[in-house]
């Protein structure tokens, strides 16, 4: 999270989207075809963002002492923690855990599609915080390859398949379906369109798909059924439409039982031991015998036909002797036929490959719908933010950071590439929001990429609260580019690049919407996904009196009341210290009320101050006296691109809804 020093401001200095009044309700009765509309992108993430991540503490099996996982890095442990991780899902669920230390891993035989395995319901893989549990890779032929594998059963013909037989036009949770009585609640299904001819034509898509050529596989939107009506034909599902579906397109509803469920990775990092060959160029994956060839298309984490699991501090390395300054072979984390994962507080950077097709890329969507990327960065990489095909809607990207776009190493430690920025790449992968993103020397875009058959790549995407650094001749200053189907949304951008490029991308496709370029700081709400979760979890607000050690009297009144809320608080600028935050929890959980710090400004620099009442070890001070985040980037201290920050804790006495006494 980005700790940036900001001025508290007030209703009256704000301003607000013409298309997200106050009064804002979800658009169910707009057209997908005709109308300007913000989609409700409050489902995303772990069940809907309607529970936080489980943390269990029960059914821990230690890789260590129970299945003899070595933590010294000296023997290769992948037996062992792989026993564990079979152990605890064949249990029926539970935690595999690696305690501190380093835990070398290696593919089991030439033929495996990855290192390690979680295969079953309910199955965690949990370090000791990214700083103290390391997972090395020693295998550096990793070819089509994952490090770590979450997947559920392989796709076979669904077991029942019905179609629609009424069409959807607007962002509605009801479809009407043939024998809907084919249905139960809980099942879990896909939504699914073709890309017909006559859709392809009316989108402005003839010179570059064709039915019977090159054409994107269908559209897939995986939802829960909810209720079930047999005598009137319909089916409701949990998560709205994110784009049309015709009869024309042969639009069905298939049921799907092969998801996996429930599984998380969490508190470690992740390395991978350099490929010591040559041959790193754009094209070398296509030669066999390269380095290239021997990495291309590998990931750190793939989820694979997942649904309701997660990621969390999970970052990437660099090993000793990677003298190249890589941290992992080509790519980072995947989320392919998935939906409702959550990425939170990941980090993924230094690809020795970034080449074509599909390398280099540190957080890539293939048919993932409905996930959230919270918190997350990208750096050093080709691209670093990816959605892509039309089963990637409805995603989120929440205050993620790409940095340093256009890089891999090679085997010297810097490769230009031919890719760069973040972006909804190829075959219209629609429907979904960046929010409080950030750039540094890259940018964002939703653009038409007709040079080849990518094409269409985005419809009804919003940009929202943007903000950019770095070089101004990188991209000419823009920091967004748009040019979508049946319109895109750039609201609010900021920092010392902030312009925004819209493109015509067809003559049937009107010009994006584009508002408050460079007034993004003022832009209320600051979090569009925040504000409609809030919004639809119906969450109150409570008033907090914060005390402080950030002053010169240590534990002085920082001021008297606070309101806080569920979308952030913000003290009204007390003289010399001002916070501003947001929750990361939606309640209180044991008679505490998770907070994650957006910014802290001017806090004293005496030794008795904020920070002896953090976390320890996560925040640095520096010489001015403000607060961040120790060792990102670069070193020590709140550098001018600041980023990640960790969760603080503030103790309550009481129920939400009433005045709270309270400490940091």
């Amino acid at each position: 999270m980005w700790l940036i020093a900001s001025a508290t401001l007030t209703p009256a200095q704000t301003w607000r989207s013409s298309l997200y009044p106050e009064d804002w309700t979800p658009p169910v009765g707009l057209s997908f075809a005709k109308d300007k509309m913000i989609q409700d992108f409050s489902y995303a993430g772990y069940r809907r963002g309607e529970v936080e991540i489980p943390t269990p503490i029960n059914r821990v099996r230690n890789a260590v002492i129970q299945y003899g996982a070595d933590p010294t890095g000296v023997r290769d442990s992948t037996m062992a923690i792989q026993t564990a991780l079979d152990a605890v899902g064949n249990a029926g669920g539970g935690v595999v855990l690696l305690p501190p230390g380093t835990y070398k891993v290696s593919l089991p035989s030439p033929k495996s599609s990855s290192v390690l395995l979680i295969s079953k319901n309910n199955t965690i893989l949990r370090g000791s915080g990214p700083d103290q549990t390391f997972l090395l890779n020693k295998s550096t032929v990793m070819r089509s390859r994952s490090i770590l594998l979450i997947k559920g059963g392989d796709e076979a013909d669904p077991v029942i398949s019905q179609p629609l037989t009424a069409d959807v036009l607007s962002p509605v949770k009801r479809l009407f379906v043939a024998k809907a009585g084919s249905f139960s609640v809980g099942d879990i299904v896909g939504i699914r369109w073709n890309f017909t001819q006559k859709w392809i034509d009316e989108h402005g898509q003839s010179a570059v798909w064709k039915v019977g050529g090159v054409v994107p596989t269908p559209a897939i939107y995986q939802r829960e059924v909810m209720a079930v009506n047999a005598a009137e034909g319909w089916i409701e599902t949990d998560i709205p439409a994110r784009y049309y579906h015709l009869m024309r397109d042969k639009a069905r509803v298939e049921i799907y039982n092969n998801r996996i469920r429930e599984c998380g990775v969490e508190g470690l990092s992740i390395g991978n031991v350099q490929h010591p060959g040559k041959g790193w160029q754009s094209e070398d994956h296509l030669t066999s015998g390269t380095g290239a060839h021997d990495v291309h298309a590998s990931w750190v984490i793939n989820f694979n036909r997942a649904r309701n699991c997660w990621a969390r501090e999970v970052h990437s390395y660099q090993p000793e002797g990677n003298s190249f300054t890589c941290h992992i072979l080509s790519n980072g984390i995947l989320l392919e036929l998935s939906s409702n994962i959550t990425l939170r507080d990941c980090s993924m950077k230094r690809p020795e490959y970034g080449g074509s097709d599909g390398n280099g890329y540190m957080f890539r969507m293939t048919h993932g719908n409905d996930c959230l990327v919270d918190h997350c960065l990208a750096d050093f990489s080709r691209h670093g933010f990816v959605n892509s095909h039309a089963g990637s809607s409805g995603n989120v990207f929440h205050k993620c950071e790409d940095r340093n776009t256009k890089s891999s190493t090679g085997d010297t430690s810097y490769i230009q590439t031919g890719g760069d920025g973040s972006d909804n790449h190829m075959h219209f992968s629609h429907s979904s929001l960046w929010d409080q993103c950030h750039a540094y020397e890259s940018w964002w875009e939703a653009v038409h990429r007709g040079w080849n058959y990518q094409a269409l790549a985005a419809a009804h995407c919003v940009y929202w609260n943007t903000s950019g650094s770095g070089s101004a001749a990188l991209n000419r200053g823009k920091i967004v580019r748009s040019g979508q189907a049946r319109y895109g949304y750039v609201i609010g951008t900021h920092g010392t690049q902030s312009g925004i490029e819209l493109r015509k991308t067809g003559k049937s496709l009107p010009l994006d919407i584009a508002e408050g370029e460079g007034k993004g700081r003022a832009l209320s709400p600051s979090s569009l996904y925040q504000d409609q979760l809030s919004r639809r979890l119906g969450r109150r607000m409570t008033k907090v009196s914060i005390l402080s050690k950030g002053t010169d009297e240590p534990g002085a009144e920082l001021n008297s009341t606070t309101n806080f809320d569920y979308l952030g608080f913000a003290s009204p600028g007390t003289p010399g210290v001002e916070i501003r935050g947001e929750t990361c929890q939606a309640d209180f959980f044991n008679s505490s009320l998770g907070i994650r710090l957006e910014a802290i400004s001017k806090v004293s620099t005496a030794p008795a101050t904020l920070g002896d009442r953090l976390l320890a070890g996560r925040l640095d001070r520096d010489s001015a006296g403000y607060l961040g985040v120790m060792g990102e980037p670069g070193g020590s201290g709140l550098a001018a691109e600041a980023t990640h920050s960790e969760g603080i804790s503030f103790s309550v006495t009481s129920l939400p809804g009433f005045n709270q006494e309270t400490q940091v």
